[in-house]
């Protein structure tokens, strides 16, 4: 999905979406991507603050998990959990079973306008992020489009090809 800057696609896609998800299955296991680590934090402090609400337990029919309430790590008491991390980030061991959220992998113009970086960005989301997938996984990219080489093209190339298939939304 690709939306113009400002359109409160990470609060809709990162913030949003995750804690929807929980509520209707507590047990979802969700892997959270952000352009840079400190920008995950921002999101899973989002995320946890409405999931401590009488609202959403009441809607999931269960609450965070006393021992599991980190930025990096909200677990519920259902054994569900959302995992935050930002762009480049290491993740051995870790895995997106049910969704793998990328959100603005792309920080702006300077990344957007070099090949290296455009590449090294695809090559880690290709080799580190998606290999945390199982089977099922359900994957959403969400960005503003930088280039038509950027994670968003990626996906749009492999669908061309024939060798995946992503829907792609376009919201100018």
């Amino acid at each position: 999905m690709s939306l113009p800057p400002g359109s409160a696609k990470s609060t809709y896609g990162n913030v949003i979406l995750p804690i929807f998800i929980m509520a209707r299955n507590p047990q979802s296991k969700i892997l959270c991507i952000s352009n840079s680590e400190a920008l995950a934090g921002s999101f899973a402090r989002r995320r946890r603050a409405l999931m401590q609400t009488d609202e959403w337990r009441a809607l999931a029919q269960c609450s965070l998990d006393p021992n599991a309430q980190s930025l990096s790590y909200l677990g519920t008491t259902k054994g569900g959990s959302i995992e935050s991390v930002g762009q480049g980030a290491t993740r051995t061991g870790i895995r997106a079973s049910d969704w793998l959220i990328s959100d603005d992998l792309i920080s702006g113009i300077e990344q957007a306008n070099s090949a290296t970086q455009l590449s090294k960005i695809w090559s880690w989301y290709q080799a580190d992020a998606r290999t945390r997938r199982s089977p099922h996984t359900r994957e959403v990219i969400i960005g503003t489009r930088w280039s038509i080489a950027d994670p968003i093209g990626q996906c749009i190339s492999l669908t061309e090809t024939g060798k995946e298939t992503w829907e792609y939304f376009h919201l100018p």
